[in-house]
């Protein structure tokens, strides 16, 4: 599914001679702008959200591009910490060198510093394992902002340094992997799982993938099933494994061990249909019911 993301910008306005002026500038989720790996990496405190030092030309002179990234959890206030921003202006300088060549080099010059803050106006409520995140940057006297993975579409209501949001729609967003929680495999390949989030999703589907392994540890665990099983949305989910037996490459081996690797999607539309991992069962000897 395609996600939304929002990319605004607003000219700072803190030293002449630059011109007052804002501009929506786009961003294109498709071309991986390192929307995961800076959630993954989200911090609270403005210091540790400080991003990597990017370069960026403009004519002659170059910007280095400094970033803090931000995240709203369900329970935050509406209005993050101040931070603080820099980006170094590197000017160019040259002179005529032999043989009709040119010999340039750089040197620092202005120094730009904001300090910067998110405010959501007249927010939502998200589900508990959503968020909404943000990135602000500074490059020379620009300072931009951009939405990553967030509950809601926003809309920018006031441009930076004191930028300020207002939520536009609600936006499905990836399913929580911990909502899926594997409970326990019996030795006769029962297989139990809980779903955490199971009365946000009444009604809905849950799709489960099932890939049981054996143990062998040596070079690697072979696949002896995949199995697909679709299920209405439930507090628990019991699976005999032994049901699905056309999907297994020959008969499980009494005192041989097994596990199960479990990926799962909601089908409906409280989130998007994106397949995550839930975690392994416990390695349990096979033992026939008698």
């Amino acid at each position: 599914m395609k996600k939304s993301i929002l990319a605004l910008a607003a000219l700072l306005l803190a030293t002449p001679p630059w011109p007052s002026q804002a501009q929506i500038l786009p961003l294109d989720f498709d071309q991986n702008f390192g929307v995961r790996p800076l959630l993954d990496q989200v911090r609270r405190s403005a210091g540790e959200a400080r991003g990597a030092v990017k370069k960026a030309q403009v004519g002659d002179n170059r910007y280095e591009q400094d970033c803090a990234v931000f995240t709203f959890e369900p329970n935050d206030p509406p209005v993050s910490e101040r931070f603080r921003l820099m980006s170094r202006e590197w000017e160019q300088r040259c002179q005529p060198g032999p043989n009709g060549t040119w010999q340039c080099w750089e040197v620092p010059g202005f120094l730009y510093s904001e300090i910067a803050r998110i405010s959501l106006q007249d927010r939502r409520p998200l589900l508990p394992w959503e968020s909404d995140s943000f990135r602000v940057c500074l490059e020379g006297p620009w300072l931009s902002i951009y939405q990553l993975e967030s509950g809601y579409d926003y809309k920018l209501v006031r441009g930076g340094p004191d930028f300020a949001l207002a939520p536009v729609k609600k936006i499905p967003m990836g399913p929580d992997p911990n909502g899926i929680a594997v409970e326990s495999l019996s030795g006769s390949l029962q297989l139990g799982l809980q779903d955490k989030w199971a009365s946000y999703y009444q009604g809905e589907k849950i799709f489960l993938k099932l890939v049981v392994k054996k143990e062998v540890n040596f070079p690697w665990d072979p696949t002896v099933a995949v199995i697909d099983a679709t299920m209405t949305v439930a507090l628990d989910y019991k699976v005999n494994l032994l049901d699905y037996a056309d999907k297994f490459d020959g008969k499980p081996v009494p005192g041989s061990k097994y596990y199960v690797q479990v990926s799962f999607k909601r089908l409906g539309a409280v989130s998007t249909d994106e397949q995550v991992k839930a975690g392994d069962s416990a390695h349990v000897p096979y033992q026939p019911a008698r």
